[in-house]
């Protein structure tokens, strides 16, 4: 994660942080958090360091990343190369927010090679999504453009008895493809393959979808089901990867194109190849 971006996301927060006096000369990755004490004399390049301005000195060593409250001597503000003034009563919740925030940041990365090397080597989709559960929290399906279901989280479970009754039967309802269809409608068929977001009344739940796109034909849909809407950074990177999957499977099939890429995506869990091309 990137100083600006922490800076933005500390912003957009639920309960917005008071940041000030934001200055960014030379953005760069963040990996860790750390208090600087005074007189410190070695720093690390990624590390976001924390501190009370009134305990440095004209001669502190200043990391490349600082977050501080109070005053800074002459001297030091004009050698910062990415900082922000904090409220000194936000400095122990702050400091524990970025630090869930870069510990977070490494979970997803450790999803994503985890995903990306279950695909690579043949896994089945049930477990890949499984794995992604039981990461995250949410709940993953991948369906086709008919309805039928490809593949789904294990025991998934959702407090709507027409979603259940779907899941179980490996098929949507009409009136779930109904309301499928009545979005495609309203978007005029786009074939774009841009993650989207709905929140069904129903479950209380939030939806972010993905198209399967196959040669300028729509063949399903990846659909996360989170209760909080709060899609990961490694979840957003997945969804490609799935969808690509699917697709790489569809362009081995033969005949008609969409004949062909609906019974390939409907058939990936049965098929054991290697994904080859993923990347």
């Amino acid at each position: 994660m990137k100083f600006s971006e922490l800076i933005t996301k500390l912003h957009s927060a639920s309960q917005p942080h008071m940041l000030m006096y934001i200055d960014i000369r030379s953005d760069c990755e963040l990996a860790d958090v750390n208090i600087l004490a005074s007189g410190q004399s070695d720093v690390q390049a990624g590390t976001l360091y924390f501190a009370d301005a009134g305990q440095l000195t004209p001669d502190t060593v200043l990391p490349t990343n600082l977050l501080y409250y109070g005053t800074l001597p002459p001297e030091l503000a004009d050698r910062l190369t990415n900082s922000a003034m904090i409220d000194r009563g936000e400095f122990a919740v702050l400091f524990q927010t970025v630090k869930e925030l870069l510990s977070y940041q490494q979970s997803d990365q450790q999803l994503y090679t985890q995903v990306l090397y279950m695909l690579c080597n043949g896994a089945e989709l049930d477990r890949v999504l499984t794995k992604m559960t039981d990461v995250t929290g949410d709940l993953f399906v991948v369906i086709d453009s008919t309805g039928k279901l490809v593949a789904k989280t294990k025991n998934f479970y959702v407090d709507y008895p027409l979603w259940m009754r779907s899941i179980e039967q490996g098929y949507c309802s009409d009136i779930l493809m109904e309301y499928i269809e009545d979005r495609r409608r309203k978007n005029e068929y786009s074939l774009s393959d841009k993650p989207f977001t709905l929140f069904c009344e129903h479950m209380q739940r939030y939806l972010l979808c993905t198209r399967i796109v196959y040669d300028n034909f729509m063949m399903g849909y990846v659909i996360i089901v989170s209760k909080t809407g709060m899609f990961s950074a490694a979840e957003q990177q997945i969804i490609p990867l799935l969808c690509r999957y699917a697709r790489r499977r569809a362009e081995r099939g033969h005949g008609a194109p969409h004949e062909a890429g609906q019974a390939e995506l409907s058939g990936a869990e049965m098929s054991g190849d290697h994904p080859a091309g993923l990347l």
